[in-house]
C-alpha cells in the first residue's frame, strides 16, 4: 500500500494544490488552492472573516492533522463557475409569516429564493420580487415581512421631471399608501446621506431594474409647496425596495438633523437596462453590480 504523501487532497472539484504547510498555532496543516482556467475560487469562511482576511488566506484550506482522514469539505475552497452564488438556507420563517416553497436556481442548480405567505391577519410587504426572498452573496438575505393592518404602510414615488429633457428622471416625491387604500400627503427627501442603492430603491417602486442619484439640472427646478417628510435616506444594498430594512430613512426634523433648502430635493433618473457592470470576485461582494447609463 502506498502511503499517503500530503495532509491535504491533491485535487479539489476543478482545482488543484499549490502547496501545504504546518499550521502549529491552530494543529493543522494548511493547503493553498488554485482553480482550474474558467473557474473562480471561493474561501471557507474560516478564512473569510473579513475582506483583508479573504485576501490574506485567498485559497486556504484546512486540511487537520491526519493523513488517513478527508478535510471537512466547509474549511476548503471551492472553485466555481464564475458568479455562481452561495449555497444557502432560506429561513423557515419572516416577520409574522413563513416559508411555503423553496425556489431553486436552475443555472446552478441550487436554491437561493423561497416564496412566503403571512399569518392569517397579517399584510405582506413585498420585495421587488413580490413574495419571494432571496440570499446575497454576503450571507445577508432579502425577505418579505408581515404587518398588522393597523400598521401596515407602503410607499408610492413619483418622479416630477419639470421642464427637464433627462429620460425618466426628476425630483421624487412620495407619500404613504395605508392598507385601507388611503393616502398620506405628499413629501420631499432631502438628499442628505442620499445614495445609489436608495435611488434603486425608488426606480423599482417604479418598475425599472436600477436607478442613481442625480444633481438637478436647471430645469429641474424644485417642486413647488412641497415639504420635506424624509432625511438620511439610504439602502444598503443595490437590490431592495425603500421598504426593506436594510434601507433608512429618518422624519425629518428629528434628532436635531440640519434643515434643507428646496433645492436639495431627491432626485433620480431610473433605467430598465444595466449600464456598466461590475463584476466582484470574492464571495462578500455582489457578483454583478449595474449601474444606470
Amino acid at each position: 500500500d502506498c502511503e499517503k504523501q500530503n495532509y491535504c487532497p491533491t485535487l479539489i472539484e476543478n482545482g488543484y494544490l499549490m502547496r501545504e504547510w504546518e499550521w502549529e498555532e491552530h494543529d493543522t496543516y494548511i493547503g493553498e488552492y488554485r482553480c482550474y482556467p474558467g473557474f473562480e475560487l471561493r474561501n471557507p469562511k474560516i478564512f473569510s472573516t473579513s475582506k483583508q482576511d479573504y485576501e490574506e488566506k485567498y485559497g486556504w484550506g484546512a486540511c487537520g492533522e491526519d493523513r488517513d482522514r478527508n478535510p471537512d469539505p466547509e474549511n476548503m475552497p471551492r472553485c466555481v463557475q464564475p458568479g455562481s452564488p452561495e449555497p444557502c438556507n432560506m429561513p423557515e420563517k419572516i416577520l409574522n409569516g413563513y416559508k411555503v416553497e423553496e425556489i431553486k436556481n436552475e443555472l446552478y442548480d441550487m436554491v437561493d429564493q423561497a416564496s412566503y405567505k403571512c399569518n392569517s391577519g397579517y399584510m405582506m410587504v413585498k420585495t421587488w420580487k413580490g413574495d419571494i426572498g432571496w440570499c446575497r452573496h454576503d450571507g445577508t438575505f432579502e425577505l418579505p415581512y408581515c404587518m398588522a393592518p393597523k400598521e401596515y404602510y407602503t410607499i408610492e414615488f413619483e418622479l416630477v421631471p419639470g421642464f427637464s429633457k433627462m429620460e425618466n428622471a426628476g425630483r421624487v416625491r412620495a407619500r404613504h399608501v395605508y392598507a385601507d387604500g388611503s393616502t398620506g400627503n405628499w413629501y420631499a427627501g432631502c438628499d442628505d446621506h442620499f445614495n445609489g442603492p436608495a435611488a434603486g430603491a425608488i426606480c423599482r417602486s417604479l418598475g425599472f431594474r436600477h436607478g442613481k442619484q442625480i444633481t438637478a439640472d436647471k430645469k429641474m427646478k424644485p417642486i413647488s409647496d412641497l415639504p420635506f417628510g424624509m432625511t438620511n435616506v439610504y439602502c444598503y444594498h443595490d437590490d431592495t425596495l425603500m421598504m426593506s430594512p436594510s434601507c433608512n430613512g429618518d422624519d425629518y426634523g428629528q434628532f436635531g438633523w440640519p434643515l434643507c433648502a428646496p433645492e436639495e430635493q431627491i432626485a433620480v433618473q431610473c433605467s430598465t437596462k444595466c449600464g456598466r457592470l461590475t463584476l466582484a470576485s470574492t464571495w462578500w461582494s455582489e457578483v454583478e453590480k449595474c449601474h444606470a447609463p
